[in-house]
């Protein structure tokens, strides 16, 4: 279980940085339209560097470091792409984002499943899941967006900020349980009594 929580602090910034993208998007003056990509892109880049951060955390300690590298990677470029722009049509750069979205759910969802059969108990895998689930849906409209014009595209900002804002408070509960279950001492595993 320490592997698990001892990455508290990623899952925290992971969560923390999903909510100040979600803030920005709300408060920013520049309209909606215009900085989604560049916002969706920094939490991207955030998030990439989070991950091959715990990346290389768990090849210090001879744990598997794979995937997070993998999703590190995938996030930093992405991130950079929506960030900068690169010339690449608006159209372009969100179904990266969606793809990005798309393989954190996937990702989320698999380690949710993980932890509630080979965990412990006291892991709240719940977090991982819903926020799986809705980084899954919101991939989905991300790609269908363009195709529902009239009614979607207009609420798409909006839409971005819930889930961001949503995402980044789920993030954070985790963490926070995550950091108290760390605290706990290790169990000891019971000695069956000595039979008479």
């Amino acid at each position: 279980m320490a592997d698990v929580t001892g990455d508290w602090w990623s899952v925290a910034l992971r969560g923390v940085a999903a909510l100040l993208a979600g803030v920005v998007m709300v408060v920013s003056p520049i309209p909606h339209q215009s900085h989604l990509l560049p916002v969706f892109g920094a939490y991207m880049l955030t998030e990439g560097i989070v991950e091959l951060a715990t990346a290389a955390r768990a090849a210090r300690a001879r744990q598997p470091w794979s995937k997070a590298a993998a999703q590190g990677i995938l996030g930093v470029l992405f991130g950079l792409v929506n960030l900068v722009g690169g010339g690449l049509p608006a159209a372009v750069r969100a179904d990266f984002i969606a793809l990005r979205t798309f393989v954190r759910a996937v990702s989320d969802i698999n380690v949710a499943r993980r932890l509630r059969t080979e965990g412990p108990t006291t892991v709240p895998a719940w977090h991982l899941l819903v926020g799986g689930i809705g980084s899954a849906i919101f991939s989905v409209l991300l790609v269908v967006g363009p195709v529902l014009q009239a009614r979607l595209l207009d609420r798409l900002d909006w839409l971005a900020c819930l889930y961001l804002v949503g995402l980044g408070l789920l993030l954070l509960t985790l963490a926070a349980r995550l950091r108290a279950l760390n605290r706990l001492p290790p169990s000891t595993p019971s000695v069956p009594a000595a039979a008479h």
